[in-house]
């Protein structure tokens, strides 16, 4: 699966700390910054300071297609 076709954050980044993110743990990763925030992992480990600088959170919000569920 591309970059381009994945659904939700943790596929993105192929992430191996599923059993700690909330948005994981509701499904939601299409729209993780709504839900997981400052209880995000990678936020947690200074990947990034906030959801805005995340590369999911920039790629689904530039895309106005994918706005649309």
């Amino acid at each position: 699966m591309s970059k381009e076709e994945v659904k939700n954050c943790w596929e993105f980044f192929d992430c191996k700390v599923k059993k700690d993110c909330p948005a994981y743990q509701t499904g939601s990763g299409k729209e993780c910054w709504l839900l997981a925030s400052n209880f995000c992992p990678r936020i947690r480990k200074g990947e990034h300071k906030n959801c805005g600088e995340c590369p999911w959170y920039k790629k689904i919000n530039a895309d106005p297609i994918s706005q649309s569920y």
